[in-house]
């Protein structure tokens, strides 16, 4: 996904009294989870690597954001939030859509009708 609409109350709400090292991680894991369009998998050691943290720390600050109310949760081997597993849904539903408009897309629904009908 290329963008994303992101409600910063919701996300200032979601991180009010969270930790700012587990605020940083928890908005980059946010980003690489809507830039894939999928939860992250619960890979502790690739998932440090690409946060650019030792695998302890990672393991700490991963703990902090699955016991916070509005942080993270596994789900399937896979890292998830609530909202962004609702956005998703929706996310889906509107590239479904778009698929189906292109497919359809470039065939008149004047067919049939004449210029002078149409106007033109």
């Amino acid at each position: 996904m290329k963008m994303a609409v992101i409600s910063i109350a919701d996300y200032a709400e979601a991180v009010e009294g969270m930790p700012h090292d587990a605020e940083r991680l928890f908005f980059r894991m946010l980003m690489k989870m809507y830039s894939r369009e999928a939860g992250l998998p619960d890979d502790d050691k690739e998932n440090a690597r690409i946060f650019g943290y030792d695998v302890r720390r990672y393991k700490r600050l991963k703990a902090t954001l699955l016991a916070f109310p509005c942080g993270l949760h596994v789900v399937n081997e896979e890292i998830r939030n609530r909202r962004f597993d609702v956005e998703l849904v929706g996310i889906r539903a509107r590239k479904k859509q778009l698929k189906t408009a292109g497919s359809i897309g470039g065939k008149s629904s004047t067919k049939g009708v004449s210029r002078a009908e149409v106007g033109s």
